[in-house]
This record gives C-alpha cells, structure tokens and sequence, in this order.
C-alpha cells in the first residue's frame, strides 16, 4: 500500500478525536457509533457519498482524525468512496462485507490505514481497536533495521500508514547511532543477517541497555529454522516473523505486541502514580529521589527538595464534602505540574501534602520556584459544582547537599511547620541557606 506524507502529518498535527463514519446502514452506524464513543471518539456518520461531501466542505466541520468507510452505497460502489475521502487527506480504513478478491486488490493499491471484513461481531470490534490504537501510535517511534532498501522501505511504509513514526537503518552500526540520537524508539524491527553483525547478536547487545518493558523487538527473517526462531526469542525479542510476510499478519503482530508494550506501561503507572492526582505516588517517589540526586551531584548541579502543604484543607471537606476535596487536590496538582520542569520530580505524600525534587536549581531559585507555585494556587478559583472554591498553600524547602534524602525531608518538613506556624500561604527555606528574598 502506498503512504502520502502529508496525509498522515496532517493526521498528527491536529490529534483530534474525531471520526468520519460512512455507512449506509443505520443499525450498522449505529453499532458502529456505540463501539467508537466507548473509545472516547466523537463521530459524524454519513450515509452517502453526496452525504460525506456536504460534511467534508462545510467550513464547520471538525479536523477527521480518520475515517471508516464502507463501499457498498446507494450513489457509489467500488473504491470510489476511498479516493473522495483521500482527497482531503484524512487517514482512511475500509470497513466492509465485500470480500470480492479482485476488489481486495484493488483497495490493497490505495492509500488505506488498514481494510476489515463485516463478516462478524469479532472482526468488526478488530476494527474500532485498531481505530483506538491508530491514535496511540501518534506517540511512537519505530526503527527498522534491514540491509535490504526494499524491504525495509516496504516495512517503514507500512509503519508510517499506522502514524508511526519510523526510522531506518542499513547496518548495526548506523541503527545504534540512530538509538542513540532517538532514546525513545519503542519499536525495532531487525533482520536476521545484517552486513557487520547479525540480528542475533544486535538483539543481544540491545537487551542489556533496554528491557523489554521499554521497547519491542521483532525479529524478521527467511529462516525456516525453529532453533533460530527459539533462540531469537529466548534472547530478547518480542516476535519473530517469516519473511515474505502478509500485510495483514504483520499488522496484527505489531498492534499485538504495542498493545502489550501499551498495557505494561499502564499497570507500571497504576504501581507508580497516585490514583487521584496523577503525580507520584510516595513510594516511587522515595524509589527515584535518590537516583535522580545521585545523578545530579555527578554531574555537579545543586537541586532542592520542597515539602507543600494546602492550608486549612479540612475546612475544604468540611464545607464542601470530599469530592470537593479531591477536585482541589487535582487542581493543584496541575498547576505543580504546570510551573516545573520534566528533570523534577513531582509527587503526592499522602492526604493534602505534596513533595517536589527540583533539579538544576540554585536555593535561590527553588525559593523563588516555590512562591511562584504558591502565587499561582492563591490565585486560582477552583470550580465545583456551582461553587468557587480558592485555596493556599504553605511550602518547607530544603537545599542543603550534605544531607541525605531522609534528612532533606524532614528538613523540608520543619521549614513547612515554621511557615505554617508564621501564618500559612508563605514559603520557608533552611534556615542554613542564605535569604534569597
């Protein structure tokens, strides 16, 4: 299948969540429809090429993140529909119960994202799912790594019709290279015989710097040899697939493991986060502090360690009820996120207290930092229900590098009691550093 660039550039670009259906059956769309909004699509149906047209020029229509299209309909038949909704560059897959060969091939030479059967409930549910992981791909970066330009060209393009980013790679050499320019490559498919060092071998080298929780490996290659296939497995891939391969089993071998990749990132999240603020949760936190200070005194950056409080949060439950509550918490949680970097680390301690790790960062600047945060949560009116709800927060810092993580907290700590004990709504920083203010 052929890939148009800009078609899918412009389907990153806009990361809308909505989806042109075109379907001239009413109980179909509407199935359809149910499936889709349960992914958290929006959805516009059409009924007819007539139809499609009229939404497609309408000024007020939303940016498509992509279409299913049925073929059978009153006003055309055949791969018509396909090149009318190509025209406007919107990332399409054929959904259909024509399962004619010669029409199968004539689709096969388009520019679609992927074509399913109706022929059952499984395989229409297949479709929505691949509809879901089209728009998780918009954040992955594949490498391919083949010594044959024609297949690897053959592999990228298939890669880049499913919003995957892809990069390409001759030798083992160039592909390290490439890893090393682009440390967040989720995906590498390899050949098996590679000019310099074999696929058996890369695959080796690169498992003992990423784990499999971090990047897939699939293994390609002509062998008929289940030894090799066994020993590419046992090493460190994630898949094997037989060269020549179908279009429609590659597919369904990448989504499957990017699926699994997707679903080990979840229950690590689920571990690491806490459930109502999305921050950190206290135990990853302590987990990562150490290492991410151990990092930053080899390479000879000072950092803080800053222990936040919301003042009076009782008063918020007591008032308002615990959902009001929680929705404060959210809140601020999002405007910490918002005022630090992504080298800090953020994370909720439990209750109404918040801990943050700032790397690179002078006593001066973690001050200053902290108020800033602190001017921005006083300022904020937090919306619940029909009420305005406006909080403050009270902030310890501690910037001292003799001290261990324990002690900074507790050193956080008591700088927090003291600017509570002071009057609340104020930041205070060890009493060792000089004043910044």
């Amino acid at each position: 299948m052929g890939v148009n660039p800009e078609l899918f550039m412009n389907a990153s670009r806009h990361h809308s969540r909505h989806i042109l259906l075109v379907e001239d059956s009413a109980s179909v769309a509407s199935l359809l429809t149910h499936l889709l909004r349960k992914s958290d699509f929006a959805v516009t149906v059409c009924q007819s090429k007539e139809e499609t047209l009229a939404v497609l020029n309408n000024p007020e229509a939303p940016a498509f993140f992509a279409a299913i299209l049925d073929l059978q309909l009153h006003d055309c038949r055949g791969t018509e529909i396909i090149d009318t909704v190509l025209e406007y560059r919107i990332p399409s897959m054929v959904l259909t119960g024509d399962t004619d060969p010669q029409l199968r091939a004539e689709i096969s030479k388009k520019n679609i994202v992927n074509y399913f059967s109706k022929r059952s409930f499984e395989e229409v549910k297949y479709a929505i799912e691949a509809v879901a992981r089209l728009g998780r791909n918009l954040n992955k970066k594949a490498l391919v790594v083949d010594d044959s330009k024609v297949y690897r060209g053959l592999i990228a393009q298939v890669l880049e019709n499913q919003l995957i980013e892809c990069l390409q790679a001759a030798d083992t050499d160039a592909a390290f290279g490439i890893l090393t320019e682009h440390p967040d490559i989720n995906l590498i498919l390899v050949d098996f015989v590679l000019p310099g060092m074999y696929g058996d071998e890369f695959t080796i080298r690169l498992r003992k710097k990423i784990a499999r929780k971090d990047l897939v490996i699939i293994a390609i290659s002509k062998a008929t040899d289940t030894e090799q296939v066994a020993r590419f497995l046992k090493i460190g891939a994630n898949d094997f697939i037989h060269k020549p391969f179908s279009f429609e089993e590659f597919l369904c071998r990448v989504n499957m493991n990017l699926d699994n990749l997707d679903l080990i990132h979840s229950i690590m999240d689920l571990a690491h986060k806490d459930y109502l603020s999305n921050l950190a949760n206290r135990r990853y936190f302590m987990e990562m502090a150490q290492k991410r200070i151990s990092e930053l005194q080899q390479r000879g950056q000072e950092y803080a360690l800053v222990m936040m409080d919301i003042d009076f949060f009782k008063k918020v439950n007591d008032n308002w009820g615990h959902k009001a509550g929680d929705r404060v918490i959210q809140e601020v949680a999002r405007l910490l996120n918002e005022n630090t970097k992504g080298s800090d680390l953020v994370a909720r301690f439990g209750g109404e207290e918040f801990c943050l790790l700032l790397a690179n960062i002078s006593a001066a600047g973690a001050w200053h930092l902290s108020d800033r945060i602190r001017s921005a949560i006083a300022a904020e009116s937090i919306a619940y229900e029909r009420e305005m709800i406006q909080v403050t927060v009270s902030a310890g810092v501690s910037c001292d590098p003799n001290l261990s993580l324990e002690q900074m907290i507790a050193r956080a700590d008591e700088m927090l009691y003291r600017a509570k004990s002071a009057g609340r709504n104020q930041v205070h920083i060890d009493q060792n550093m000089p004043n910044p203010v």
